[in-house]
């Protein structure tokens, strides 16, 4: 019986490799503590493979999304899943646009934070009364200098090029650079925003849906597609057991 249990929790770390594309040293621990949890996250990542939407290498750019968003920050998994990409084809200057993608998502703190300010004043035709002088001028240049960049934005950016031209003017510049390079589809960039907005550690279902909007609307994006992008997300619970069964393992043998 050991064997027969020793053998499967072989499988089970092998199998484990191929989910994520790499060896990780959370597997071990995984497949001998708790191995229904192994088998189903291997069953999990079967039924992606199954609908195939998304190229191998795309699906481990938008772990590294996951991974390194700024509502995330775990940098073991990211080189995991950096490692992953690079082995499946992904170029230097793929990955580095997913990061610039990711980051933007710091914005998400200042948006909500101007609603507030808004709140308090009153609503904006109250806060203008607040603004030096020059502000529709410069708000004017803001508004420009953002869809220069980004190309759209939406309703809520009014407000923010009032209170705030010039953050959102240099702004503006920050989060436009993955979008004056051309290493991924503009589709794959939005699917890119669509990932950290609904990440479990984020979970922004407005932004989401704009993005999603704009892949699907603009970028022909398919159904197969998108349901995939969200499958992989929904497989970013199995990181709790990739954290914490090594210091299970760690904890029961200092008690053994």
């Amino acid at each position: 019986m050991p064997e027969k249990s020793s053998s499967h929790a072989g499988e089970l770390i092998d199998a484990l490799e191929r989910v994520y594309g790499q060896p990780h040293a959370s597997f071990a621990a995984i497949a001998e503590l708790d191995p229904a949890i192994a088998d189903g996250i291997v069953e999990i990542s079967k039924a992606i493979d199954t609908r195939g939407a998304l190229s191998l290498k795309d699906r481990a750019l938008i772990q590294i999304a996951l991974t390194a968003s700024p509502t995330h920050l775990k940098a073991g998994l990211t080189r995991l899943h950096i490692a992953d990409a690079l082995d499946r084809g992904a170029s230097k200057e793929e990955i580095c646009e997913v990061l610039e993608l990711a980051s933007v998502l710091g914005i998400h703190g200042f948006i909500p934070g101007v609603q507030l300010v808004l709140k308090k004043l009153g609503g904006l035709e109250n806060a203008k009364t607040h603004l030096r002088d020059g502000a529709e001028e410069r708000m004017e240049k803001a508004k420009a200098a953002f869809l220069a960049k980004r190309g759209y934005m939406g309703d809520i950016w009014e407000a923010n090029c009032w209170l705030g031209p010039d953050f959102v003017t240099a702004y503006a510049s920050y989060s436009g650079v993955p979008w004056q390079t051309k290493a991924l589809s503009p589709k794959m960039k939005e699917f890119i925003y669509v990932t950290i907005d609904l990440s479990p550690t984020h979970g922004d279902a407005g932004g989401a849906y704009f993005h999603l909007e704009q892949a699907m609307d603009r970028y022909g994006a398919t159904l197969d597609e998108i349901m995939e992008v969200l499958e992989i997300i929904g497989m970013f619970g199995f990181q709790t057991h990739m954290m914490a069964l090594p210091i299970l393992k760690e904890e029961l043998a200092k008690r053994a």
